[in-house]
């Protein structure tokens, strides 16, 4: 259930208010932090995995605030379009953002489990793109981080952007957010 009390009212207009199914988890990844030494550790494995690697997403892994856990981590992962996550109108990345943290049960993922999702997620569907919002770092400003996953001509990708706040997102986009930790039972 969406907590409408915690919504503004420009996101409570285009958004349905009521979500009576439970959200599903897709994935299950360990993020031990291998990315120690300014992403040194997931940058090797996205080489030996033969990830192609954007520029963003690189400088992003070798900056000395990609690394948010403080210990390793289970993280379970929710898969879903913007729709799915109840929007009846395209959002805006800030209305977009506001739906996930007035949700009780999700929440962005932290950084490197986002790498760790491109890693273990190896059998994408040719040309499906799934877009990952992170956590903000801390020289993230206002706009947020979005990773993006996708195969494409036969070969995985990892890219990422910082997605312009007042941007809209389609309906359609698809979407993978962390199940937060309290709600797992």
């Amino acid at each position: 259930m969406i907590e409408s009390s915690e919504m503004t009212p420009e996101v409570k207009n285009i958004i349905s208010p009521e979500r009576k199914t439970k959200w599903k988890v897709w994935k299950t990844i360990n993020v031990d932090n291998k990315a120690a030494g300014y992403g040194q550790g997931w940058e090797w494995q996205l080489n030996l995995d033969d990830i192609y690697v954007r520029y963003y997403p690189q400088q992003m892994i070798r900056s000395g605030k990609f690394i948010t856990l403080e210990r390793p981590e289970q993280i379970k992962i929710v898969r879903s379009t913007v729709g799915g996550l109840g929007f009846i109108e395209r959002p805006t990345g800030r209305q977009l953002l506001e739906r996930i943290k007035g949700d009780p049960e999700l929440e962005c993922l932290p950084p490197e489990a986002a790498v760790a999702l491109r890693v273990e997620y190896k059998k994408q569907p040719r040309e499906k793109v799934l877009r990952v919002p992170i956590k903000p770092t801390s020289d993230s400003d206002t706009n947020p981080f979005v990773f993006e996953l996708e195969q494409r001509k036969g070969q995985l990708r990892l890219d990422g952007f910082w997605s312009n706040i007042d941007g809209l997102w389609n309906l359609q986009d698809e979407v993978a957010l962390r199940l937060r930790p309290s709600t797992i039972n």
